[in-house]
């Protein structure tokens, strides 16, 4: 699922499913969006069983099943060639997947346009081998150029640059965003500030 909203841009991680959860709301693996806020979303054409606790993986393909749900969406939708991953079972697998854009949005989620920001999209990943979340920097190519992540075993934030990093303005921005999204810990306490964060 792709979201904008006043702090920027990201793409979620893959989840199980999309609900509603409040009228006005679209409920994915990062948590509840405003449907405006909601540029697409993605549905797989194959569903995943087992790949846990010794389980042998199936990929079973529901193509038909998907499709005929949609006959009745008013929207325009297509079916793209995309990658799948899902923590600790797949990585950058390729996979059919429908790209539905929303029709009622973005347009009610007042983001300011910045020329700098042409190409460059945040997204949240969580992760429960480090036990945190955390917020990547996109680059035009669809690459990882940064991370900020929130340890909530030790309660640290940690910036990593992958390669040359990014403009200071986009880092401005990207940190700004990082530190609204990732705030509070796992307990409620609040995100340090950005000087105490490691790696800035």
């Amino acid at each position: 699922m792709a979201v904008r909203d006043e702090s920027g841009a990201w793409v979620t991680d893959w989840g199980m499913g999309l609900g509603i959860p409040a009228p006005g709301y679209l409920e994915g693996p990062g948590g509840p969006v405003p449907i405006p806020c909601v540029e697409w979303v993605e549905i797989s054409t194959s569903k995943l069983k087992g790949g846990l606790a010794g389980r042998p993986l199936e990929r079973i393909v529901v193509t038909d099943e998907v499709l005929s749900s949609l006959r009745e969406v008013p929207a325009a939708w297509e079916l793209r060639l995309t990658t799948w991953s899902v923590q600790g079972i797949l990585s950058l697998e390729p996979v059919e997947a429908v790209h539905l854009p929303n029709p009622f949005g973005p347009t009610q989620c007042n983001v300011s346009p910045h020329p700098g920001r042409q190409g460059w999209s945040l997204q949240l990943a969580s992760d429960a081998i480090r036990d945190g979340l955390g917020m990547e920097l996109l680059d035009a190519k669809r690459m990882i150029r940064a991370e900020v992540f929130r340890c909530d075993a030790d309660h640290t934030v940690t910036v990593t640059h992958v390669g040359k990093p990014a403009p200071p303005e986009i880092l401005d921005w990207y940190y700004a965003a990082a530190a609204r999204r990732l705030d509070p810990f796992e307990d409620g306490s609040a995100l340090l500030e950005r000087a105490a964060w490691r790696g800035v």
